[in-house]
């Protein structure tokens, strides 16, 4: 009897230790999913804000202040009542937007490429503009730049990015500027929408603005476009900067007016900065948009600034470069 009882007992051990080890072997697969998912939206905050400011926009943050951050609010922010809040609130971690919005994810398969589609930007430094007159927003909101000198971060920055450094450096220079924060794939999720109605999204964002903010008098979509980094990228004096280029659309009744004023901005940077712009490109036809919104106001600017390949920073430099021109522009 002793013998079946310890053989008994030594099958159960046996069968807690194999369970144990199953339960083991999940969490660990679970973790390590979510951790491969983990966005540090705290330290791209900082990143963006040190960006946007004028004396040191340049500095990347420290793989210690990443830690620093992650740890404390692994200590003091999560829930012990509920497991899974360590790791949500601990290493900062959110779902994603593929997580929180399937039926766009599946759009953006279909209509984008994959690697084009990254989380929504909120601006970390909103600034109080009650009279604004530039209008700043981007269409294509998650369209991506490089994630070179980002790995620290674990981001990777899109065009809204741009827009936030623009709108810093035009409101330093007396400029009253906005930028468009609306999310255009919460937009389009909610309607059921496919990608490319992403022009009907910011025509919506475009008409609320000028009903709110009657003062708006200058309208600039920023875009990225689809380039090899060595037809993206120029350099001056060993820095490097993307390169912009202008787009109008020809089907619509401002096209005149839009087409003038990129003229003119694209001739005040070729003047000062030949290498920095790619030119004006004119768009119509059953094949293309044709209009991009330039149809609501004749102050309109559509701008690719750089590609794929470029870096957030090499933007950067290139929004310091073109704000006082735009600034020159719009005072004229």
């Amino acid at each position: 009897m002793s013998r079946k009882f310890r053989a008994k007992k030594k099958k159960k051990v046996k069968k807690r230790v194999f369970v144990f080890l199953l339960l083991f072997v999940v969490a660990f697969v679970c973790t390590f999913k979510a951790l491969q998912k983990v966005k540090i939206h705290q330290s791209e905050e900082v990143m963006i804000s040190y960006m946007m400011n004028d004396a040191n926009h340049h500095i990347k943050k420290s793989s210690k202040d990443v830690v620093v951050e992650t740890v404390g609010n692994f200590l003091f922010h999560f829930d012990p009542k509920e497991p899974l809040s360590i790791l949500s609130n601990s290493l900062l971690y959110q779902p994603t937007k593929q997580e929180e919005e399937p039926a766009v994810e599946t759009v953006v398969m279909q209509q984008e490429k994959v690697e084009d589609y990254t989380d929504h930007v909120v601006d970390p430094d909103p600034v109080d503009i009650t009279k604004p007159v530039v209008y700043l927003y981007n269409t294509h909101q998650t369209e991506e730049y490089s994630m070179e000198n980002q790995e620290v971060h674990n981001i990777t920055p899109n065009v809204m990015f741009a827009s936030y450094v623009l709108k810093e450096q035009l409101n330093n220079l007396g400029i009253a500027t906005i930028v468009e924060e609306n999310s255009v794939p919460e937009y389009l999720n909610s309607r059921e929408l496919p990608y490319y109605k992403s022009y009907d999204a910011t025509r919506e964002f475009m008409k609320a603005a000028i009903n709110t903010y009657p003062t708006l008098n200058y309208f600039i979509d920023i875009h990225r476009d689809g380039l090899k980094k060595e037809l993206s990228t120029t350099q001056m004096d060993g820095v490097n900067y993307a390169k912009v280029m202008f787009v109008v659309g020809l089907d619509n009744p401002n096209y005149q007016a839009n087409l003038d004023l990129a003229n003119k901005l694209n001739d005040k940077i070729k003047a000062k900065y030949p290498d920095l712009t790619r030119g004006v490109s004119t768009k119509k036809g059953e094949d293309v948009n044709g209009v991009y919104n330039q149809d609501i106001h004749k102050n309109t600017l559509l701008i690719e600034c750089g590609g794929n390949g470029n870096t957030i920073e090499e933007v950067s430099n290139t929004m310091g470069l073109i704000a006082p021109l735009l600034k020159e522009v719009i005072e004229s």
